[in-house]
């Protein structure tokens, strides 16, 4: 099994209590970093004994979620096995059992992945730290290996994301992505 690239909805957020002492980082401080990466009116605060998380709010996986996901796959130019997984979503109907869904069944283009990650903190003291995050992550692309040898759909998707930005920015529809050797 090879490091890909993954892409998804973030379901939780995870920050060990011990990390924050460490760097005596406040919650405040974590929660203006992590709103410059995520809305944060999404999620919903938590704690335990160990650890401080976030989990977004199960609405956010209802509504239009599965147009969403249809658009992207279109997009990605990748719709083999997606009907069973779009079916699936669409019978569960909500937030908290699609949720689940991601947990229980592993499939290739959607999945609970779990990664972590450093974020940048600027504490009180006003010098840049950084504290680990635990994501768990509702992957529906995982592409390529960490070489990239399997780099085409992604590296499309990008381009048609970044286009969607043409009526703003006409420059955008002379944009490509490539990997340089």
């Amino acid at each position: 099994m090879g490091t890909y690239l993954a892409t998804g909805i973030v379901h939780k957020m995870c920050i060990q209590k011990r990390d924050m002492g460490t760097h005596k980082f406040t919650l405040e401080n974590i929660v203006e970093s992590l709103q410059k990466e995520l809305n944060m009116d999404h999620y919903v605060f938590g704690e335990d004994e160990d650890s401080i998380f976030w989990e977004i709010k199960p609405e956010m996986l209802e509504g239009n979620f599965v147009e969403f996901l249809e658009t992207q796959f279109k997009m990605y130019n990748d719709t083999r096995n997606i009907q069973e997984v779009i079916t699936k979503i669409k019978e569960v109907k909500t937030g908290d059992k699609i949720i689940e869904l991601a947990k229980q069944e592993s499939r290739f283009n959607f999945q609970m992945v779990h990664l972590l990650s450093f974020l940048k903190i600027l504490p009180e003291n006003g010098f840049p730290d950084h504290i680990t995050v635990s994501y768990h992550l509702i992957a529906f692309f995982l592409d390529g290996k960490i070489i990239m040898e399997c780099y085409g759909n992604i590296l499309h998707y990008f381009e048609k994301a970044i286009r969607l930005q043409e009526e703003k920015y006409p420059v955008v529809a002379c944009l490509k992505t490539m990997i340089t050797s």
